[in-house]
């Protein structure tokens, strides 16, 4: 565990911000080149437990591998990795800001024009993942994982559990309730398990509930009735979206370039 003050390579350490299932986080500053306030992820490899080991070990490979290669927007700037025997850091830019799931639970639900802004740059996070030579499926869409900065931008951050299509792997990653129900069922993880998840998202900030409340059948389709009922008081084009992005096929779900756009469009519609 690092402690305030502590100097880690060209970073110090600031505060401690929290701890998930696989890392600690700290924020920090650099303290060479600039003075750049940073994220500082801990992984300890250190655990009797095998599966603790294994899965800190692979979200840590799992970002040393994505983050250097990442450069958008609404994504956090890479700055660095550092490697030991026990321990592994990713080190990338600190959003200011708060996670959705946080927000919500502040502030309540989301109105609908706010949460077309926020998946729509989500959406083109994800876009940039998606269509790249070596498409990137980020495999942990969640509210915990989008930032809101206080000028209203959305960053989806924690590439923890990301896998690379070309290592053609099938594996049961995500959270539940807004993992998708193809890989719930087979283990089956693409581009459109990550807008599975969005639609998700969408739902949880305009309802204030998560996923794992809803009825169980949900898991697998979306109920035309239930989203209806749900999302009452959003527009008809909105709905037609969150659905057409929680299909039970995965094929008939939009790309993230084909959802940024109409989220964009449906947008500017309502605040114009």
């Amino acid at each position: 565990m690092l402690k305030n003050g502590e100097r880690l390579g060209r970073y110090v350490v600031e505060s401690r911000v929290g701890k998930g299932a696989s890392a600690r986080v700290y924020q920090g500053r650099a303290v060479t080149g600039g003075s750049a306030r940073v994220s500082i992820k801990e992984y300890d490899f250190y655990d009797r437990d095998v599966s603790r080991r294994s899965l800190r070990k692979r979200s840590f490979e799992a970002e040393k591998r994505a983050m250097p290669l990442m450069d958008h927007a609404n994504l956090p700037r890479f700055y660095d990795i550092i490697e030991t025997d026990r321990k592994g850091y990713v080190i990338v830019e600190y959003v200011d800001g708060i996670n959705l799931r946080s927000h919500v639970d502040r502030e309540g639900r989301v109105s609908e024009p706010q949460l077309l802004f926020v998946t729509h740059d989500v959406s083109q996070a994800l876009a940039y993942l998606h269509e790249r030579p070596d498409p990137l499926v980020h495999a942990d869409v969640k509210p915990d994982n989008i930032v809101v900065t206080p000028d209203g931008r959305a960053i989806l951050i924690d590439l923890g559990l990301s896998r690379f299509l070309s290592d053609g792997l099938t594996e049961k990653v995500g959270t539940i309730g807004y993992i998708s129900c193809e890989t719930i069922s087979s283990g089956d993880i693409g581009p459109y398990s990550d807008i599975y998840s969005l639609g998700w998202v969408f739902h949880f900030g305009y309802t204030g509930r998560r996923p794992l409340t809803a009825p169980a059948h949900w898991k697998r389709d979306a109920d035309r009735q239930g989203l209806d009922r749900d999302l009452d008081g959003i527009s008809g084009e909105s709905i037609e979206l969150v659905r057409s992005c929680v299909d039970s096929d995965p094929f008939k779900r939009p790309s993230a370039v084909e959802l940024a756009n109409k989220l964009k469009h449906r947008y500017e519609k309502l605040t114009n």
